[in-house]
């Protein structure tokens, strides 16, 4: 989602899950601009499991964490969220929870800042396999509860000159 003073920011490309235990992973490609097959190789070199159950490991804040970091990106713990308006500019966000199992599907949420042309819009690009084509990327949230969020930023570079 890279910006500069001439250009509008764009939404990342989606990227569908493979299988319903996958929707943070295709939220990771999303967000690094991999495949689903490039993402999961990266996570295996972070830990997660080539075969067997992984799914310990991708709602895992520090794992999630260890995975962006190695692309520059920093993520925040999960948090509770009541609303999308609460969420940060960028978010894996958690909708559709089942409070009982604590479990829910997760979305990649972007907000797009107010332009002279546009005001702030907020989106969610859905990796979601068996929804309808026109839920892919959708601004219209009002039919998504969202319940909890790992907030997402760039890592601040290094300063390139030392102070004497």
């Amino acid at each position: 989602m890279a910006t500069s003073a001439n250009t509008q920011p764009t939404l990342p490309a989606r990227v569908q899950q493979g299988d319903r235990h996958d929707d943070v992973l295709a939220c990771l490609a999303m967000l690094t601009g991999n495949t689903l097959e490039g993402l999961r190789a990266v996570a295996e070199n972070h830990g997660m499991p080539k075969i067997g159950p992984f799914h310990s490991h991708i709602s895992d804040e520090a794992f999630i964490a260890r995975v962006l970091g190695s692309f520059g990106l920093v993520s925040t713990n999960w948090k509770a969220a009541d609303s999308f308006t609460s969420l940060p500019t960028v978010a894996i966000a958690g909708v559709d929870a089942d409070l009982d199992y604590a479990t829910c599907r997760c979305v990649l949420f972007c907000r797009m800042p107010a332009t002279k042309e546009s005001p702030e819009q907020q989106f969610v690009i859905d990796p979601y396999p068996h929804a309808d084509s026109k839920l892919h990327v959708r601004s219209d949230l009002s039919n998504l509860a969202v319940s909890w969020y790992i907030g997402v930023h760039q890592m601040p570079s290094a300063s390139k000159t030392k102070a004497k």
